[in-house]
């Protein structure tokens, strides 16, 4: 299959995805921004009136890091378990299997455009004014793309071969959550800390945003690039092992 043909199926496999889920619930698309208002909710809640943790800054800071968050965790969780999700049709048809976790990338990568836009919104709302640094948000939002296709590919394959793998990766997932600084501020703990947490690309990729958005300052580049170098390692690898284990998949997944 050529590399068109395969562009295009994927993204008719992630219009009909969001179609049928739109058509699921009453709601339908309102489910789009009544989801992630809710998820926000209740983190904001716990941490700015339980914590006390308040102020227009702080609601900010919390959402940017939970709206960013959200596209990378349900991408990568449900991507990953997604060729394991479609073992039956891949026991029936020989199609490629990448095109089962792009298609959930793809689907997800649509309805976080759609909540980031609403966050611009809120943010000019809160009196943060539209600067010219906004013009580099394109770019992250291209290099965390890169990132979650390159850990989602990946991961698909090990959860093929290992089912509970998905238990795992969802576990990870969550300890990845609280160790990318969506609650806090990477920038503010000491140097150490920050050495090391750095090292999560995800973690540079939230403080860019809120750099831009918040702070009104570009984003540390060199941390970004060791972050895209980090995805073209993890990105190879994934596709070598795709295309070794293509014809193997139908063998191993029961």
């Amino acid at each position: 299959m050529n590399l068109s043909a395969l562009i295009n199926i994927v993204m008719y496999k992630a219009y009909a995805e969001i179609k049928a889920e739109i058509s699921r619930t009453y709601l339908g698309l309102l489910w789009w921004i009544v989801e992630p208002v809710l998820f926000m909710l209740t983190f904001y809640y716990l941490f700015s009136v339980m914590f006390d943790r308040g102020g227009a800054e702080f609601v900010i800071i919390l959402i940017t890091g939970l709206v960013i968050w959200k596209w990378f965790g349900s991408s990568v969780q449900t991507g990953s378990f997604s060729i394991y999700a479609n073992r039956y049709l891949i026991q029936q048809i020989c199609i490629p299997k990448i095109i089962f976790p792009l298609s959930v990338v793809m689907a997800n990568t649509a309805k976080f455009c759609f909540v980031f836009i609403l966050l611009l919104g809120l943010v000019n709302i809160l009196g943060y004014a539209v600067s010219g640094l906004w013009l580099y948000l394109p770019i992250l939002i291209l290099l965390q793309f890169f990132l979650i296709i390159s850990v989602t590919l990946f991961l698909s394959v090990f959860v093929s071969f290992f089912p509970d793998g998905k238990y795992l990766v969802d576990n990870c997932m969550m300890l990845l959550m609280f160790l990318s600084g969506v609650f806090f501020e990477i920038s503010s703990l000491p140097d150490e800390y920050q050495n090391v947490l750095y090292l999560n690309p995800m973690a540079v990729l939230i403080e860019s945003y809120r750099s831009i958005i918040v702070l009104e300052m570009a984003p540390d580049w060199g941390l970004l690039l060791e972050g895209l170098c980090m995805s073209i390692l993890v990105l190879v690898t994934a596709l070598f092992l795709h295309a070794k284990l293509n014809r193997v998949f139908p063998k191993v997944l029961r």
